[in-house]
């Protein structure tokens, strides 16, 4: 969501070097794609301007995208959380997507992350990852367009006490390798970055994850300021979030279920 938000805030500046920036991830998702919380969407009638905003949500959700599978042979899970965003350029990803406690966020009210460890985290839950990350042309700032890639394995080491991790590097600085913008094109990878997970340990059962990470993500994410699509075993589905879903139950008139089971009194012995 923040690649996504922050292309548009580059591009902006490119128009008007001095505009003030947004005061937060809400009003940088207003400003630049006239979206509001996703739990007003089902609220608003059916006019031609409510139709178009309905539309745009549906639209942003096509640029943000995560991908569930499960190999049954290995039983293993593969995510894959991919972005239409701003990308980065090949020499600057070891400083950014792969950092560990660095940010360039900390000035950015308009952004969700500052500490440097979010999507980080996910590298100790999975056997290894790859990530591929391509500027966009408008903001490139004189840096060479092509695609920056690396993979990242966890390392459990026979003579150490701690594991760590490792990422395949190009040059001694930590620069990634380097695919040329022609043969970007030619694989069709646009801007934006691609992460993926392969081995991802979620601590249960297959089965129950490909149920019920639909449910779980509206759940975690109750009102998330972009929609996604999520992708899991050939079913795509949009995650607006339990807030935009009960919001739907209200607006349509449907009878209202309660959200908790409650239980009579009991007695309670000494």
């Amino acid at each position: 969501m923040e690649a996504i938000i922050e292309l548009a805030r580059a591009q902006e500046l490119l128009q008007a070097h001095d505009a003030k920036p947004p005061s937060s991830p809400r009003d940088a998702v207003m400003r630049y794609f006239a979206l509001p919380p996703l739990d007003q969407l089902p609220k608003l009638d059916k006019s031609e301007s409510s139709q178009a905003t309905r539309s745009r949500a549906r639209e942003m959700a096509r640029k943000l995208r995560v991908r569930l599978t499960y190999d049954k042979g290995s039983k293993e899970f593969t995510v894959a959380i991919e972005d239409d965003g701003i990308g980065q350029t090949p020499d600057m990803i070891h400083k950014t997507l792969l950092s560990l406690g660095a940010t360039t966020k900390a000035d950015k009210w308009y952004l969700i992350g500052v500490f440097g460890q979010g999507g980080s985290s996910a590298y100790s839950e999975c056997d290894y990852s790859w990530v591929i990350s391509r500027r966009h042309r408008d903001v490139l700032g004189g840096k060479i367009d092509g695609l920056g890639w690396t993979i990242i394995k966890h390392i459990m080491p026979n003579d150490r006490r701690d594991d760590y991790f490792a990422y395949l590097a190009c040059h001694p600085d930590g620069r990634v390798p380097f695919v040329s913008a022609p043969d970007a094109d030619a694989a069709k990878i646009g801007h934006g970055t691609r992460f993926v997970h392969i081995g991802y340990d979620f601590g249960r059962g297959g089965s129950a994850i490909t149920r019920q990470l639909y449910t779980s993500m509206n759940h975690v994410l109750y009102n998330p300021v972009l929609p996604f699509d999520l992708f899991v075993a050939g079913t795509a589905a949009t995650v607006y979030g339990n807030g935009y879903r009960l919001s739907s139950l209200s607006a349509r008139g449907e009878k209202r279920v309660p959200l908790d089971k409650t239980f009579p009194p009991q007695p309670v012995g000494a």
